[in-house]
């Protein structure tokens, strides 16, 4: 939405259009493929902000700020969220040996 608000009156007030403008952020769905495809390696973020950063430099770190969040903001994320997850299930499977431990222990005296 940030990147496409300011791109929607440039859209429709500009004389001639670069094709990759339109084909990466002519609408807001082609926008979001496009932010997407950046983040996933689905195309080179350098074609994909060039036509932004024809129109404007501060396209271009706004682009940039967005990749940095998601990538390693994300990324950092989903990580925290995957090692939480594992140490809750290994702290589990520590109680679990041990109680079979303690069984173990009472059925042999």
């Amino acid at each position: 939405v940030f990147v496409m608000q300011p791109l929607h009156s440039h859209l429709r007030d500009a004389a001639t259009l670069d094709p990759s403008l339109v084909k990466y952020y002519g609408s807001l769905g082609e926008c979001m493929v496009t932010l997407f495809m950046a983040i996933t390696g689905g195309s080179p973020w350098e074609a994909l902000v060039q036509p932004l950063a024809d129109i404007s430099p501060m396209y271009t770190a706004v682009y940039a700020l967005y990749l940095v969040v998601m990538l390693y903001g994300l990324a950092n994320l989903f990580t925290a969220i995957f090692v939480e997850s594992t140490k809750g299930f290994a702290q589990n499977d520590g109680q679990l040996q041990m109680k079979d431990l303690m069984n173990s222990k009472d059925a042999n005296i």
